[in-house]
């Protein structure tokens, strides 16, 4: 429907509307019966941008039976929260209720209902200041978690880029109502470290998610077998740069939120505005004025919150003592001639960004560039972890120096177990990376080589101990051991590990090998990501365990032991192994199981 509505609002096309509203037309037909105990039952689904595009088509043409209509799309269980300015979005699917905000925020332009104006702003402000990772995305697994507790929730799954795409839409609508540097902070933080960062620029290939769990490698698109949701407004995405550089004030005044290299044709003042750089590689911001008579207008240049110090500006090469307003904006207010140049230097350096949970955990910045460590093309080991920061020295400057020659590039001097390159997030695509960083004292980093040597024997041991392993998930070791599935049954992978699960109370099975007599433990892999998952476990038809899993920390695998009753094993030498979901809910992932010795 979105996309009708740009049709006929962008390419006049007549037909367009009448398609979208005739669409609009049958929504209202079908739910005018609906209570509203029914209308709140139907909106527990994925129905973000509903209240939009009826908004929109109200905007279009004037009739307020869909301005009435969006009504019914507008949830108590999170948006009427959010106007009591609860945060309701625990446990939420992020994606969804983006859409819910923007809605909002377009039917306040219309309507100047305050309580969509509360809910937009409130729900933006929890998003981005409580819910949001360092590079401006949110959710792991598409889900929001408990404000302000990020650490924990690290995965190959976090910041799905559709959330991102919308979070700039609902930006776009904030910063028309209250124009503040701090709001185009985040646009920029997002745009160039999650939008820009979720393409490849070799094959053009869209990110779904973009990981940030410590060792990950992004995932991109296929060019003809994938296309996800974030492949769709991936492809918006990266032709919408120019989108929010420049916005005109209602005082007629010119604010530049972004750095970005452009030339802006301002019909309204017959003024053509060059902007040169190579930001944010250089401090240096040059902007040119073309004009066939002198015009008066108030150039705004933001104030961007990582910069060192205040912006210096000069024109035509001469300083500049500019005005910093509230609204975090330079004012530069003259008569401009053809051929001005202002000049503009925005003063930069490494720095860090805690977790809201964890002192320790930190990510390194340049400027607006979230900076990501190169552990090079071959996945980190997953039992000892990755890279980590071995200093007492909180400071970046005194231990990550800038590599000659090559711009927006460092190099680490106490990062363990190797020094490790630092480069900007968005060039990175081929790499396994860090992006977040664990801070280690000396006497910390000892404990950890002890607890690795610790797993180090653990695995060890079970191997010495295995009877029969089977790798779950992959074709031919599934193959040699029977494996049988329900239909809802699924192959996934995780850390470079591959699993399996069955859905909606399914089934998988597969036969193992025992020896006859030899007390024995059936061993399970499960990750930590997973949650609100429950099922049994059988050998040859007779339960052994019931496991539920809860979810904890991301990123994890651990191990379950179920030891296996000695008569089963009698004059055995194979058994078949069920995995099976309770009623409704899901089975695995299980990544593995091995027989091994008591």
């Amino acid at each position: 429907m979105a996309g009708l509505t740009d049709a006929y609002l962008y390419c006049d096309n007549a037909q367009a509307l009448t398609i979208v509203t005739k669409l609009a037309d049958w929504t209202g037909n079908i739910l005018k019966d609906l209570n509203d105990d029914q209308l709140e039952l139907m909106r527990r689904c994925e129905y973000g941008g509903m209240n939009d595009v009826l908004v929109h088509i109200y905007e279009l043409t004037g009739n307020k039976k869909y301005l009435d209509l969006s009504y019914k799309f507008h949830d108590q269980f999170v948006l009427g929260q959010l106007e009591k300015k609860i945060d309701a979005l625990q446990g939420k699917h992020s994606n969804t209720n983006v859409p819910k905000a923007i809605g909002c925020a377009r039917r306040y332009d219309l309507t100047s209902a305050e309580s969509d104006k509360t809910i937009a702003s409130f729900f933006w402000d929890t998003m981005v200041h409580h819910h949001s990772y360092v590079i401006g995305g949110n959710s792991n697994y598409e889900y929001l978690g408990p404000p302000d507790q990020l650490n924990n929730r690290l995965s190959d799954n976090t910041c799905e880029t559709c959330n991102t795409y919308n979070m700039l839409k609902l930006t776009r609508f904030l910063f028309s109502w209250q124009p503040e540097a701090s709001t185009a902070d985040y646009y920029e933080r997002a745009l160039y470290n999650h939008i820009l960062a979720s393409q490849n620029p070799e094959s053009g290939m869209m990110c779904y998610f973009v990981p940030l769990r410590m060792g990950t490698q992004k995932q991109f698109s296929d060019q003809f077998n994938t296309f996800t949701c974030c492949v769709g407004s991936g492809m918006e995405n990266h032709s919408k740069y120019t989108e929010g550089i420049y916005y005109e004030g209602n005082d007629g005044s010119l604010l530049v939120n972004l750095f970005i290299p452009s030339v802006l044709t301002w019909r309204e003042k017959s003024v053509t505005l060059k902007q040169e750089s190579s930001f944010p590689e250089s401090e240096k911001i040059r902007f040119s004025i073309e004009t066939k008579k002198p015009v008066h207008f108030v150039l705004k240049i933001r104030q961007p919150r990582w910069a060192t110090g205040n912006l210096s500006l000069a024109i035509n090469s001469k300083p500049l003592q500019a005005v910093k307003g509230s609204d975090g904006y330079w004012a530069v207010d003259r008569t401009w001639n053809s051929k001005d140049v202002l000049e503009v230097t925005t003063p930069m350096q490494l720095y860090s960004e805690s977790m809201p949970d964890n002192p320790n955990r930190v990510a390194l910045l340049y400027g607006p560039v979230v900076m990501a460590g190169q552990l090079g093309e071959q996945m980190p080991d997953p039992i000892f972890g990755t890279t980590v920061l071995l200093t007492s020295d909180r400071n970046v400057n005194n231990w990550a120096h800038p590599v000659d020659n090559q711009p927006l590039t460092f190099e680490t001097t106490v990062s363990k177990p190797a020094s490790v390159r630092l480069i900007p997030f968005y060039r990175t695509f081929r790499e396994y990376y860090n992006v977040y960083w664990d801070f280690f004292t000396p006497e910390d980093w000892e404990r950890r080589e002890q607890e690795y040597q610790a797993e180090r024997k653990h695995q060890a041991e079970v191997e010495e101990k295995t009877i029969d392993i089977i790798r779950i998930g992959e074709m031919q070791p599934e193959r040699d051991h029977n494996l049988v599935a329900s239909e809802k049954s699924y192959v996934s992978d995780a850390l470079g590990r591959m699993g399996r699960e069955a859905r909606n109370g399914g089934f998988f099975s597969f036969t193992m090998t025992v020896l006859a007599d030899t007390p024995s433990n059936l061993l399970c892999t499960y990750i930590s990501d997973d949650a609100n998952r429950g099922f049994d476990l059988l050998v040859d038809d007779v339960k052994v365990g019931t496991q539920e899993l809860k979810g904890g920390t991301a990123g994890r695998f651990f191990d379950v032991l179920y030891p296996i009753p000695t008569e089963l094993l009698k004059g055995k030498s194979r058994v078949t192994v069920k995995i099976q979901g309770h009623p409704g809910k899901t089975a695995g992932r299980v990544f593995g199981c091995r027989i091994i010795k008591q």
